[in-house]
Formats: C-alpha cells, structure tokens, sequence
C-alpha cells in the first residue's frame, strides 16, 4: 500500500501466493490486488485514448493545412496561366480555388449569395469540361441575397442534376435555379432536363427500399439537415415537370447579420 500510495502502480512480487488464503488477510491481498489492476488499465485506457486524441487533433490540424496548400498553389498556377496567355486554364484556376476557400469556411451558415457564387464557380469548371453540352440560369430574388442557407445545401442539387440530366446522356442539358420568396418562406428550386426522378425518392431511399447511388444519400442528408435545423415544414421535395427533375428547397427566410456590399441578380450562361 505504501508503494501504491507513492504512484507506483507496476505489479509487485511479494513472493507469497495469497490465492488460495480464504481468511482475512488473504481476502484483502486478493481485492487489493484486484484493485490495483483495475487502476492500472484505467491509467493505460486513459494513456492510450489521449494519444490517440492527439493523433486525431494532428490529423484534423493536416487536413486544414493541406486545403489552404492547395488553395495557394492553385493561386501560383493561376498566376502563371495568366501570364502565359492560357486564359482558360486561369479561368478554370480560379473557379476551383474559388470553390476550395467557399469549402473552408469555418461557419456552417452562409448567405444565399455566398452559395450562389459556390454554384456559379462550380458550373463555370463544368462549363469548361462540358462546353456546350451544358447551359444554365440564375435568377435570384436580390432582396434575398443575404439571407441565411446552410452551406453546401444547392450545390450538390446542381451536381446531381449535371450527373443524372447530362452524363447519362448526349443532348445538352439545361439547368435552370430560381430563389424566389413564397409566403414568409423561401423557395430554390433547381430544374433539369434530361433525367426525371422517381416517384416518392426520399421517401424510399429513407425505408431503403431504393439504393442510393452516390449522390442518393446526399439529397436524403440536406433534406434531413434542414428538418432538423428548422422543423418539419421545411426540407425538400421532388418532382417531374414538363419533362424536367424538379427539386424545391423550402426555407425559412432569415436575414444575415452580415451586409452583402454586391448583389448579383442573374447569370446567364
């Protein structure tokens, strides 16, 4: 006990057996050693979890270094692009590392313009890739710019258009994206040609009784993250209308703290 009381906490020999000691002695020997096993796995649980914690706070610290590594090489590559003459390549350059910093912002809440600029970014790189295989619109209600959106919530819709409404076929595929205000609401609604959605979607992929392939998960998880941040009455649905997928997000309209200084109406492309 002495020992132990010093913060030695290593096995020790006593050179007796008290195992098989059935009389008192022999039962405090037992349960004191007992005990001090059990604080030793602690103390090692304990070693080992904060090593990995640390292991895991590196990891996390790499993973935020490497993005601003890459953010900054593609400015340099941008840089020499530009004085090289290759515009396109500097075009191409500057929407993905417009993207990338849109990607690091550390706030899950953005403004409708902010995500729109994502959106725009996003579709000038497929632009480039898929010329004029692809078109698309904007139209915006500039009074709701600066509205509050979770980030990363119409991109990936306007992904999953460009996959399903121009990858799976030849002809060229129109997405059109709309923010208007509907009531004390807000209504996006992002429209495609090409593709058409199964009846029911979400409702089957969430009692999987529809695999999702890839970008299915993603469409069931934004639909959930806006139930979940601002009630039932809000989230997706899907439809098909005049031969397009139709996908409205339905939102509550929250105005940012943060003045936007630009707005942006519309884009044409």
């Amino acid at each position: 006990m002495v020992i132990y009381s010093n913060g030695n906490f290593e096995s020790i020999d006593v050179g007796y057996d008290y195992s098989k000691r059935n009389d008192e002695i022999g039962m405090v020997h037992q349960q004191f050693d007992k005990m001090a096993d059990q604080i030793r796995t602690l103390i090692n649980d304990n070693y080992v979890k904060q090593l990995l914690l640390k292991e895991a706070q590196f990891k996390q610290l790499e993973q935020q270094i490497n993005p601003h590594f890459l953010y900054n090489t593609l400015e340099t590559i941008n840089w020499y692009s530009e004085a090289a003459g290759e515009h396109k390549i500097a075009q191409l350059v500057r929407a993905l590392g417009s993207t990338l910093r849109s990607t690091l912002e550390r706030s899950d809440i953005v403004t409708i313009k902010s995500e729109l600029e994502l959106v725009n970014n996003y579709m000038t790189i497929q632009k480039i890739r898929y010329e004029n295989r692809l078109e698309y619109y904007i139209d915006a209600d500039e009074t709701l710019l600066n509205c509050r959106i979770p980030k990363i919530t119409i991109q990936p819709i306007v992904e999953n258009a460009i996959k399903y409404g121009l990858e799976e076929n030849m002809d060229t595929c129109y997405i059109y994206i709309y923010v208007k205000q509907c009531g004390n609401d807000i209504c996006i609604t992002v429209k495609n040609t090409g593709s058409e959605f199964e009846e029911n979607i979400i409702d089957k992929i969430k009692e999987q009784h529809v695999v999702p392939q890839g970008f299915g998960i993603g469409l069931r998880n934004i639909h959930d993250r806006l139930q979940l941040a601002y009630g039932q009455n809000y989230g997706l649905t899907v439809s098909n209308e005049d031969n397009m997928a139709v996908v409205r997000i339905k939102l509550p309209k929250i105005e940012s703290e943060l003045k936007e200084e630009e707005h942006v109406q519309t884009y044409n492309n």
